[in-house]
């Protein structure tokens, strides 16, 4: 099996992409900076120069693949809505167009962000498919650019464009965090300690 993955250098992808070479798959990942990627490229991950918002370059990276792994997203970048929509719902568009070029499963790492702030909190059981989508506030850019990346790839498999999915992780955290870990530092140099589960 084939797989293209992006936001390889990022944390899920790059746990993807372990996952994927320990399993025996050829996996190729689609790199803004190649150096970033150097300890990939000597795990066996091939590596190609582009960005999710290069239709061109992620179609090339795409081509010959099985599945699509998009991992790739703006989390919490600076200047508004369109920091957030040009990387993650373009780029969610191009993996669309990508997999569909390449014949192949796409598989899109969406998030718990897509049901609202307070939708997935206030709950009165478990939070799965079925919970409705609550209103997002103007200022909720990455949820907002989550939902709506989201909403492109379950609409390409409703029409037929493409096999595709998503999945909705909470908080990921672990080995090569830049995102949860950090900001759980930085309370701890407060003398706050929040405390999971109790």
């Amino acid at each position: 099996m084939r797989a293209l993955v992006t936001g390889a250098t990022g944390l899920v992808g790059s746990h993807v992409c372990e996952r994927l070479l320990a399993d025996g798959w050829t996996v190729r990942a689609l790199v803004r900076e190649p150096a970033r990627a150097a300890r990939l490229a000597a795990a066996g991950v091939a590596l190609a120069r582009g960005d999710t918002t290069d239709d061109e370059a992620f179609a090339r990276a795409a081509a010959g693949c099985d599945v699509v792994f998009h991992a790739a997203a703006a989390i919490t970048p600076r200047g508004g809505w369109e920091a957030f929509r040009v990387p993650n719902v373009q780029g969610t568009a191009a993996a669309v167009a990508a997999a569909r070029a390449a014949g192949a499963r796409l598989l899109h790492v969406s998030s718990v962000a897509v049901y609202g702030g307070r939708a997935r909190y206030e709950s009165a059981g478990p939070v799965g498919e079925e919970l409705a989508a609550a209103p997002l506030a103007d200022e909720e850019h990455y949820a907002r650019s989550k939902r709506e990346s989201e909403a492109l790839v379950l609409d390409a498999h409703r029409r037929g464009v493409a096999w595709a999915t998503a999945i909705r992780p909470c908080v990921v955290y672990g080995r090569r965090d830049r995102q949860f870990v950090p900001r759980l530092a930085r309370l701890l140099r407060f003398g706050v300690a929040p405390l999971v589960g109790g």
